[in-house]
């Protein structure tokens, strides 16, 4: 497959085989229902969801599998189903000649937002800072 820059996901599965195209729009649809909060973008060349910013999820179409990332060890933890499917140590493969396993790539999505709401809440650059009230001095009384 021939890396080239796309101007949105639209463009990015127009461009894949016949193959890929309706398994990459299921699981588009997939994460865009599981969470809608998500912004959509394509980066490093392929399709990319962000949260807070950060990412989330991005997939990809090979020439015999899709694959998505960043799967986290707690994917794995939490998903043990998606363990036959793991490649390397971040990568989910699905494979064409088989089912898209439409409720795993819904879990995947679901656990990644869980891991980065939590990122956003524990990240100390985010946290408000808050005034400290001034402090009176009471005025010492002379003996």
């Amino acid at each position: 497959m021939t890396m080239t820059d796309y101007a949105s996901v639209d463009a990015y599965i127009a461009a894949q085989s016949e193959a890929a195209r309706p398994r990459l729009t299921r699981m588009r649809n997939v994460i865009r229902k599981t969470v809608p909060r998500a912004v959509e973008s394509i980066s490093y060349k392929i399709p990319t969801y962000k949260l807070h910013g950060k990412p989330l999820v991005f997939f990809a179409a090979w020439k015999e599998h899709l694959s998505l990332y960043p799967a986290s060890a707690r994917v794995f933890e939490e998903i043990p189903e998606l363990l036959p499917f793991k490649h390397g140590k971040d990568t989910v493969r699905l494979r064409y000649d088989a089912t898209l396993p439409v409720h795993l790539v819904a879990r995947f999505a679901k656990v990644r937002e869980l891991e980065v709401d939590a990122e956003e809440l524990l990240d100390p650059a985010k946290k408000p800072v808050t005034k400290k009230k001034p402090v009176t001095k009471k005025p010492v009384a002379n003996t």
